[in-house]
């Protein structure tokens, strides 16, 4: 039971970082995530240290637990890396390929361009969490099927974590504009064509390209997260 209860408590604060619902530098309590949650504390603090080890929170020297503050540097070799293993992945993916996969990765870029049409009918305000939270997902579920056909599970689990700590790293979808999310729906759709035409060097400029922008996305988000934190501390 102890351990089904750590599970629980590590799947709802991992997810919540996913979404990039703790900004950087939160303080996580183990009673007060344990009151959210509706268990006791000690699987929470379990979970938190599981966490801990993996790179996804961080500790001080008394002992209290928080969500890491980013670096320039830190997004940098994420977004690097990411480029690395995934265009690799994506070129192997590519040689082997099977219908199944593209309808998937169809299905994937299809909900992209339904979100965008929804915002775009909000008056592109970004401030839907559903359907940012749709995209989120779509967008890890359209990266972690391309590395799942790769067949390297060591790869898409470091992917996975390489793109949650980006998440924890402020890069919160709010904190994009509606033009960026336009770019990167076509930018799927251009991997996705890519592979139908079984060109696997377009394959690998289009993840190449794709892993770019989105850092670019997220780099400019980070600096508009540090300006509006220095302004905050200006006025008080």
């Amino acid at each position: 039971m102890s351990g089904s209860l750590k599970q629980r408590a590590y799947s709802y604060i991992y997810e919540r970082l996913v979404n990039g619902e703790f900004s950087p530098g939160t303080p996580l309590s183990n009673r007060a995530l344990a009151k959210e949650i509706g268990i006791s504390y000690i699987p929470v603090r379990d979970a938190i240290g599981q966490l801990r080890g993996e790179g996804f929170i961080t500790s001080s020297a008394d002992g209290s637990h928080f969500v890491p503050e980013p670096s320039y540097e830190e997004l940098m070799e994420i977004y690097d890396f990411r480029e690395a293993l995934e265009c690799h992945a994506a070129v192997k993916v590519c040689r082997f390929i099977n219908d199944a996969l593209m309808k998937e990765l169809r299905r994937y870029c299809d909900v992209f361009a339904s979100v965008i049409k929804e915002l775009e009918q909000s008056g592109g305000k970004m401030n839907n969490p559903s359907l940012l939270l749709q995209w989120s997902k779509t967008d890890a579920a359209f990266h972690d099927s391309i590395m799942s056909a790769a067949g390297n599970r060591q790869t898409l689990d470091t992917i996975r974590r390489l793109r949650v700590k980006s998440r924890i790293f402020g890069t919160k979808l709010k904190r994009h504009r509606l033009e960026s999310l336009r770019r990167v729906c076509e930018e799927h759709y251009r991997i996705l064509n890519a592979f139908e035409q079984g060109d696997a060097e377009a394959v690998r400029e289009a993840m190449s390209e794709h892993i770019r922008n989105g850092c670019s996305i997220s780099l400019e988000a980070y600096h508009r997260s540090r300006l509006n934190a220095a302004s905050v501390y200006e006025t008080t």
